[in-house]
């Protein structure tokens, strides 16, 4: 009988006890194979179809949970939400109005182009979360009734026993039960650029992500080697799911750079208006003014019309 703890599957009387790590989840990678195996309920040969069908079910597809981020429009808008940028905009109205043309146009110029760059730089970290969800899309190797078959990445339970090579993409979180040379890329989950090595030993229950030698994690990429390794965790219940839960919880928060700018565009926005009040007011001033008075030319004969007319 199996029920459900930490998101895995464990099997009652067992006489096993689970391995925790120091926030109370289920440290595998401190566990041997053996264990980790009596604890998921599965067999070196793997699982049944009727049982990997259950589990299915029970726990849903192998799939991450997609961030849905800002829409386009959004992202657009956020970029023109400024008080500089109402005030460049202004600027550049009132040129046009005036009819000064390449002024307004070298303003609004400098609008849209920064626009355009806060729109490209916040629109691909919305893409880069996305595309998390596609990392752990391949197909895998399992055993299934002790015959290998493929399988989609989709279908993938806690128990399966899967395989895989170099150049294959580890579709979930696993446990390695047999190695032979085998290297992993981690970069996605851990930063480290340099493939690392990975064995079944058990490592210490408080290892880093980096050091679970005997982990493989869902997104990571084989670059040597071959293995058989056990299901761990699937989908959100994956180390991958989890980064990507916690990048979609991140909120839009202003750091101290970001209020000093906005302070500093504020302050800009209201110097800009005082001046031009003041411009504005003098002009007023010097239309409403009455102009200097002078007699009409007309009413005085010219030169030319005083030598034509007769003498009395």
């Amino acid at each position: 009988m199996a029920d459900r703890t930490s998101g895995m599957v464990m099997v009652q009387g067992t006489g096993e006890p689970a391995v925790r790590d120091r926030d109370g989840e289920l440290a595998w990678h401190a566990a041997s194979a053996e264990d980790v195996l009596a604890q998921l309920g599965s067999r070196p040969h793997g699982l049944t179809v009727d049982e990997a069908g259950r589990r299915l079910q029970h726990y849903g597809p192998n799939r991450l949970t997609r961030q849905e981020g800002p829409s386009p429009r959004v992202v657009l808008v956020r970029q023109l939400a400024s008080p500089l940028i109402y005030a460049l905009l202004l600027s550049a109205g009132v040129a046009f109005a005036l009819g000064d043309v390449p002024d307004g146009a070298v303003v609004l110029g400098v609008v849209v182009l920064n626009a355009l760059i806060g729109f490209v730089q916040e629109y691909r970290a919305g893409c880069a979360i996305q595309a998390l969800a596609r990392l752990v899309s391949e197909p895998a190797r399992v055993r299934r009734d002790g015959q290998w078959t493929q399988a989609a990445a989709e279908h993938l339970v806690p128990g399966d026993v899967v395989a895989v090579e170099a150049g294959v993409r580890v579709a979930a979180d696993l446990r390695v039960l047999r190695a032979s040379g085998l290297r992993v890329d981690e970069s996605a989950l851990t930063g480290e650029s340099v493939p690392v090595d990975k064995d079944p030993g058990a490592v210490e229950t408080g290892a880093e992500l980096g050091e679970r030698r005997s982990m493989l994690h869902g997104g990571s990429i084989v670059t040597a080697g071959a293995a058989e390794a056990v299901v761990v965790g699937t989908g959100d219940r994956t180390e991958l799911g989890r980064i990507s839960g916690l990048l979609g919880e991140v909120e839009n928060t202003q750091t101290p750079l970001t209020r000093g700018i906005a302070r500093l565009g504020a302050a800009v926005t209201k110097v800009i208006g005082v001046v031009a009040v003041v411009l504005l007011a003098v002009a007023c001033c010097g239309a409403t003014r009455s102009p200097t008075p002078h007699w009409p030319r007309s009413r005085w004969p010219s030169r030319r019309s005083r030598r034509a007319c007769p003498r009395s």
